[in-house]
């Protein structure tokens, strides 16, 4: 199967965040408060060969300093800014395992490098998608913690450098 990446609106994403994370149960919505801010990004992921155009997957960043001690960051990832946050990053269920979710990670590294020279990207990760996210570079950063109604998360980071 072949899949290709582009931007998409935030009501582009509310499927795949009711259905596959849960969060009309959750939150009792599928929008962020951020959604529609002019630094929020929106990607989604289609399935090329299919007759009319399926999002698969999705994955919104917004601009989202991480609250957390800058030294450490700065020493141990050589990153000045983690400022980018993801969040509802989802794939279909019947397209995991296709590298969906890593093709729309790296669309996304491709569109902010273009922005910044050094950067990082940051999530609350859901403790049963770490080793995905591990596989893509991320490290995990402190210890676990529980998000009620949704589980058990880790906070990652990755440090983007401009080649």
């Amino acid at each position: 199967m072949d899949f290709y990446v582009k931007r998409i609106n935030a009501t582009e994403t509310h499927r795949l965040r009711a259905t596959e994370l849960g969060w009309l149960e959750a939150y009792s919505s599928t929008s962020l408060p951020e959604d529609e801010h002019e630094t929020t990004l929106h990607l989604g992921a289609f399935l090329s060969d299919a007759k009319t155009e399926k999002l698969v997957g999705i994955l919104t960043t917004l601009y989202n300093k991480l609250d957390y001690d800058t030294n450490v960051l700065i020493n141990k990832y050589d990153c000045d800014k983690f400022h980018w946050q993801i969040r509802g990053m989802a794939v279909e269920n019947s397209y995991k395992n296709n590298h969906v979710g890593s093709l729309l990670l790296a669309e996304l590294q491709k569109i902010l490098i273009k922005a910044e020279a050094n950067l990082g990207l940051w999530a609350n990760a859901r403790a049963n998608v770490l080793l995905f996210y591990q596989k893509n570079g991320f490290s995990v950063l402190g210890n676990k913690f529980h998000i009620t109604g949704i589980g058990d998360h880790y906070k990652i980071v990755k440090a983007i450098h401009r080649p």
